[in-house]
């Protein structure tokens, strides 16, 4: 087989395998397999070269004779060859001979044949991650080498929209290079490329849109000036949770991915600072948790709303004729979310922006916005920066002052 037809062969025979399935925290391990034996093998012509001697007569010496360089040999050769001073010392009582007898022979010929000599072969590998379409993803290289390759893969982080969501695909591509060099004299070998990939599968991470508010600053569970801890929560109808049940099983999932892939991705396009967004959501699960199994003194609610003209309508509690509602009590809040939500706070009735509003915005490098004091125009908030004030009027502060609220599409 010529020396290309063999190089492609051994290229096609490359492999490609999962040796280790990516999940959270646990990088996806490719590996790649050559054939067994990285070599080409090529027939050089040649030549063998026979000769054959042989001599039956008395030498003086018993070491070895030169065979004749000659083809055919010249008789002067051989006639030397024999004169060269033979001599028979006869036993004792035999009679000396004159002359001796014997048989020089030699035997020279050339014969056609072939050797075959060995080419080694050798390969790069260039590594890629894609996701199905060829398109470019967050993903870290552990190890690229020739055999191997290890890389973290982020997972895919998606708006909630109350279904579960499939494993998003992804696509580890080698692009394998295959050479040799040509013996000399032989036309130059092309490098056979080939391309060999696989498809492997990452977490879908589904971020839900609510708001968490409290009444006390700080997310405080203590009683303050005879108030009683009271936790509302706040989903638009679209989403089905209605409990915090429902959403700790989104969210606590989240947070803790989170968390996992920290050490690989200290930074993600969607997240920004995922350590810093990480503790936001845990703490947000703390306080879930808390609602789930609740203190004997904290009133959570869970409300299905994306606006509310009047925070009066949703009550906490009710002591004989008073009733601890929503409207002018909120004093914290976490805000969760895709970039790009809103949600504008408002400290009067019916959206009415004559006694202050402001935007809360989730920025785009985060996932929830903390707030953890309403006090302020507009309030300190983590990350900083995401709240803006909406409209002209600068109330001051937005702590027990709240009345209504809107999420913005």
């Amino acid at each position: 087989m010529a020396l290309q037809d063999q190089l492609k062969a051994l290229a096609d025979a490359f492999k490609i395998g999962i040796e280790t399935p990516p999940g959270l925290g646990t990088p996806a391990a490719v590996r790649i397999t050559p054939p067994g034996d990285l070599n080409l093998l090529d027939a050089v012509g040649a030549t063998l070269k026979l000769t054959w001697l042989t001599k039956d007569v008395v030498f003086k010496t018993a070491t070895t004779e030169q065979a004749l360089t000659q083809a055919p040999p010249s008789l002067p050769t051989i006639d030397n060859l024999l004169k060269g001073g033979q001599t028979y010392i006869a036993p004792p009582g035999v009679p000396a001979l004159t002359g001796v007898p014997g048989m020089i022979g030699q035997l020279v010929g050339e014969l056609p044949t072939q050797i075959t000599t060995t080419i080694p072969v050798r390969f790069s590998v260039k590594w890629k991650v894609t996701d199905l379409q060829g398109r470019a993803v967050t993903s870290k290289a552990i190890e690229e080498s020739v055999a191997r390759g290890v890389f973290a893969l982020a997972p895919d982080i998606v708006d909630d929209t109350g279904a579960p969501q499939a494993p998003a695909g992804r696509r580890i591509t080698a692009e394998i290079t295959v050479s040799a060099t040509a013996p000399a004299g032989a036309p130059a070998l092309s490098d056979e490329k080939r391309t060999l990939s696989v498809d492997v599968t990452v977490p879908t991470l589904r971020v839900p849109t609510f708001l968490l508010l409290m009444n006390h600053v700080s997310f405080d569970l203590g009683t303050h000036g005879g108030v009683e801890p009271c936790a509302l929560v706040l989903v638009p109808p679209a989403l089905p949770y209605r409990d915090v049940t429902s959403l700790l099983a989104v969210v606590n999932p989240l947070a803790q991915a989170l968390t996992t892939i920290a050490p690989f991705f200290p930074t993600l396009p969607r997240v920004g600072d995922v350590v810093a967004e990480a503790a936001r959501l845990n703490r947000l699960v703390s306080l879930l948790n808390v609602m789930q199994s609740p203190i004997p003194t904290l009133h959570p609610v869970v409300w299905a709303s994306d606006s509310e003209t009047d925070l009066s309508r949703i009550v906490f509690y009710v002591v004989f004729l008073w009733r601890q509602t929503a409207e002018d009590s909120l004093g914290s809040l976490i805000y969760v979310g895709l970039s790009g939500r809103t949600a504008r706070f408002y400290n009067a009735r019916d959206f009415d922006t004559s006694e202050g509003a402001f935007n809360l915005n989730i920025p785009t490098t985060a996932l929830s916005v903390v707030i953890d004091s309403l006090s302020g125009d507009p309030p300190a908030t983590d990350p900083s920066g995401a709240a803006t004030r909406h409209g002209t009027r600068t109330p001051g502060t937005f702590n027990d002052r709240i009345s209504s609220f809107q999420l913005i599409p």
